[in-house]
């Protein structure tokens, strides 16, 4: 199989599995002279996710080997790590669910935000930021805000979008589901990841 075929195969397959490690820790160092605020990774499902976004740089990790997106079901050890993780922080921490996968792509069918949600709402001092490109909030829609939770799109311009982001929500759509949570009670934020030069990219940016 080949690298193209395996990335097209592992968009399409589901397996359903187990890991030792929900939790990673990044540092914040993204080299010699730049960095950001350390957080850990929460990787409930990995080997990608169903959307086919040109740039990314997960895209052909272990492809070859792994043409699947697999989806971890051992949640007490998930619950378990999460909870270990806070109880020996002294300071305020961050779990970003979107690193290594679309947050919300799948969550009609994992419904992992109706567990992670409310399990959130009983740290004082811990965070739950789900990324997404996508319009998939009806679970969050469903559940009971809390501010330890924070919905996190990623926006492009909509040139961007359908040249290089295929598969996920348009900006319009993206951007009409950040209100419908806002207006619910979650906290949301915005990020342009990545920036794209093309022709005219000022217009497409501020339109």
């Amino acid at each position: 199989m080949s690298p193209s075929q395996a990335l097209l195969a592992s968009k399409r397959t589901l397996m359903i599995g187990q890991t030792s490690s929900f939790v990673g820790r990044f540092d914040g160092q993204l080299g010699l002279n730049v960095h950001c605020c350390p957080y850990y990774k929460l990787v409930p499902i990995s080997n990608g996710c169903p959307y086919y976004c040109a740039y990314c740089y997960l895209a052909f990790v272990y492809r070859k080997f792994a043409p699947f997106i697999k989806i971890n079901i051992n949640y007490d050890t998930m619950f378990r790590q999460i909870r270990k993780t806070v109880t020996h922080s002294r300071s305020k921490v961050s779990f970003n669910m979107g690193e290594m996968l679309d947050s919300l792509a799948l969550d009609h069918i994992t419904n992992l935000t109706k567990m992670l949600v409310p399990f959130f709402s009983g740290f004082s001092n811990a965070y739950l930021m789900l990324l997404t490109k996508s319009k998939n909030i009806n679970n969050l829609l469903a559940l009971e805000p809390n501010e330890h939770t924070v919905v996190s799109w990623s926006l492009n311009s909509q040139y961007t979008i359908n040249k290089y982001e295929l598969g996920t929500a348009s900006l319009s759509e993206r951007i009409r589901a950040a209100k419908l949570c806002q207006d619910h009670g979650y906290r949301i934020r915005f990020r342009i990841d990545p920036g794209i030069l093309y022709p005219n990219w000022q217009a497409g940016y501020t339109s």
